[in-house]
């Protein structure tokens, strides 16, 4: 919905967010004029109970007190009323409520006079200590203490909620680029080195515009926004759910449906091969985030068990080239998580920067392999590398015919990373050792996990495209990359060695500029269909499928909901905003080959804790092989965000192959889909209306 005009600019709030704000104000002024009304007595000289002594101002002013905060409460209720009036874009219901806070504002001015006052008499003038009872005293002293935290409370969320652009009105996308790099230039000076990293800044102001367009849109409402979209796409991921039938669970277990579950095929010898060689590497993305991941991993004691792992770490010589090392605990933790030997390392590099991922090179022994593993985010600088997305052209050889160069683009950001990554090889001889040198010969692994998959993606195609005598040998694997890193022509040139994995409903492998639009469209899509007010939204947080029944397309037509017209009128304006870039986005994708690990069932087993409690604890995850058509759509799911951790991913993928090698995971596969095909495309994941009767 439109922001809150107020006082002549618009804030970070909508006129439908002040419903639980005012009704909490309402009855904590309730209650301050209810236990003060309880002690005045209009018959006694001081006009309150119990305090003879204390002079008839104080009574006064405890009067003028109750009389302030039940007006005042009747207002704040008021305004809670307004608020819960109408759909999210339904603003002309809550017309009355800018005017209702202008009242609210000046009542609360009026209840910290009162309150300073009162606090004046009764505490700094020491009038409180003539009440003989003990009690009327603390309720006084209270009350007056609750009211100045009431206005504290009604200050405080306005100034969170000011917007200091407020004011301004964007006539192109110039404008509103112009304010985001404002915002990022900000930030920028805070880091430091602000000419290196002036080019990502500017590209984060770019491409935060263009994903956000200067809408009219409050953050509340893309949260009940996203609330909506998770019961509606949950409606759709159920009715998927419902078209499979894997049979009893071989031990008598009972099992309760994922609603990630969905028909898959059996995996092929070639499909298998894939899945374990992902699987066989993953130790090295894990390793790449040294101590900080092992200390998560470990709830506390990582760096004592790496104290016991090796406790001359600090002060002892280690072979290889370290680079950003002094304690050595990265180091330790990569050898610990990886179980090669420390002779084994050729390359590691903990300096992190804008464009400058960390990375190690290593040599498996037990698979003959040099492995360029690179770390995925985890500082401001990667978040900073990861949002630098604007398209960036790649200069490749022997590219097939008929595709021209402008197509081979990529993620601008990871590009630049690629090329820090490749310099820091040729720099320290690890390139030339790797093509004509000691691992001549020698299969070589690029991988990486997030920010690292993209790197490694790009740096694989670099590799692939420069050096010949490696293409026979060379892989890339990369775990959850982001969605927006290549483009299709560059993701078909490198399908015959790269492969991904991903899991759930990570939002990281399914997220680029245009799945992005898709989501943020979507969002808009069932505000507009749904007239539920946005704080019921809120209540019904656990409820989101049954709220989202009204306007799901497989809902039948009498049990579906009506858009009002302001609600219709609103979206089509949000469909034309002034700050639409002019020309669309260059898209890009991941990976042809994508592994996804989607949760099937959950298991009901006995509980090692509690004798005789059974809960469901134990996920069953098979690997599905899809292209990069299957992570097109963002799921907004509660665990969008926890799926694209690497310790979680890392887990799924060891636990799913062993049960992968017993045979246990066959039941959930399947030798045709082909009667399924048409039911798998009915249930929408983005809205789609349906025309009703007039």
């Amino acid at each position: 919905m439109p922001s809150l005009v107020w006082f002549g600019r618009a804030w970070r709030v909508g006129t439908d967010d002040f419903a639980f704000s005012s009704i909490l104000h309402s009855i904590l002024l309730s209650v301050c004029a209810a236990f003060v009304a309880h002690q005045v007595n209009i018959t006694q000289v001081s006009f309150l109970d119990g305090c003879d002594n204390t002079s008839p101002a104080l009574g006064h002013s405890m009067m003028w007190f109750v009389g302030v905060n039940m007006v005042s409460s009747v207002l704040f209720a008021c305004t809670a009323v307004f608020s819960l009036r109408g759909g999210v874009f339904e603003v002309s219901k809550r017309k009355a409520v800018p005017f209702m806070l202008y009242i609210n504002t000046a009542c609360t001015a009026v209840i910290f006079m009162v309150a300073c006052v009162c606090a004046k008499r009764a505490i700094f003038d020491a009038e409180i200590k003539y009440c003989k009872n003990a009690f009327t005293r603390h309720i006084l002293c209270g009350a007056i203490v609750l009211n100045l935290f009431v206005v504290l409370l009604y200050v405080g969320p306005f100034l969170v909620a000011f917007d200091p652009s407020g004011s301004r009105v964007y006539h192109n996308s110039s404008d509103y680029v112009e304010v985001w790099w404002k915002r990022f230039r900000v930030f920028c000076c805070n880091r430091g080195k602000q000419s290196q990293g002036e080019d990502a800044y500017l590209d984060l102001a770019q491409v935060f515009a263009n994903a956000f367009r200067g809408y009219d849109i409050v953050p509340s409402d893309i949260a009940a926004g996203i609330l909506l979209l998770h019961g509606y796409q949950l409606r759709s991921r159920r009715l998927i759910a419902g078209t499979v039938n894997y049979g009893p669970n071989p031990k008598g277990y009972h099992e309760r449906l994922s609603s990630q579950a969905m028909p898959a095929l059996r995996l092929t010898h070639e499909q298998r091969a894939w899945v374990r060689e992902l699987q066989e590497y993953s130790r090295f993305f894990i390793a790449s985030y040294g101590w900080l991941l092992f200390e998560f991993q470990h709830l506390g004691t990582g760096l004592a068990r790496l104290c016991c792992l090796d406790p001359c770490m600090y002060c002892r010589h280690h072979p290889g080239q370290h680079i950003g090392q002094r304690c050595f605990c990265d180091v330790t933790a990569l050898l610990h998580e990886t179980g090669l030997s420390e002779e084994d390392l050729l390359l590691t590099s903990w300096n992190n920067g804008v464009f400058e991922p960390v990375h190690y090179v290593a040599y498996d022994e037990n698979s003959d392999a040099v492995v360029i593993a690179i770390r995925g985010s985890m500082s401001i600088e990667d978040c900073i590398t990861d949002f630098s997305a604007l398209p960036f052209p790649l200069m490749l050889q022997d590219t097939p015919p008929g595709v021209p160069s402008s197509e081979y683009y990529a993620h601008g950001g990871m590009v630049r990373c690629a090329h820090y990554v490749l310099e820091n090889l040729c720099n320290h001889g690890i390139l030339q050792q790797i093509v004509r040198g000691r691992f001549v010969g020698k299969k070589l692994v690029v991988l990486g996990h997030s920010l690292g998959a993209g790197v490694a993606l790009v740096l694989s195609a670099i590799l692939w495209s420069d050096h010949v005598e490696l293409r026979n040998r060379l892989r890339c694997l990369a775990y959850a990359p982001p969605g927006g890193t290549v483009s299709k022509a560059l993701m078909e040139y490198q399908r015959d060695f790269v492969a991904a994995a991903c899991m759930g409903y990570d939002i990281v492998p399914r997220l680029a500029q245009h799945t992005f639009d898709s989501f943020r469209e979507a969002i808009f899509d069932v505000l507009a269909a749904s007239c539920m007010n946005k704080n019921i939204i809120f209540m019904n947080i656990l409820r989101t499928v049954k709220i989202s029944k009204d306007f799901h397309p497989f809902t039948s037509p009498e049990s579906q909901g009506r858009r009002s017209a302001e609600s219709t009128s609103y979206r089509e304006l949000l469909r034309h905003t002034p700050c639409t870039p002019t020309r669309e986005t260059q898209k890009l994708y991941n990976c042809s080959r994508m592994i996804h690990f989607i949760k099937v069932v959950e298991v009901c087993t006995p509980s090692w804790c509690i004798p005789g409690c059974w809960r469901y604890n134990e996920e069953v995850y098979i690997p599905v092989v899809c292209d990069f058509e299957a992570v097109q759509v963002v799921l907004a799911s509660p665990t969008m965000l926890v799926d694209h951790f690497p310790d979680r991913l890392y887990r799924v993928m060891q636990r799913s192959m062993e049960q992968l090698d017993r045979g246990e995971l066959d039941r959930f596969y399947a030798d045709n889909l082909s009667d399924l095909a048409p039911c798998l495309q009915d249930a929408p994941m983005h809205y789609v209306g349906r025309r009703l009767p007039t």
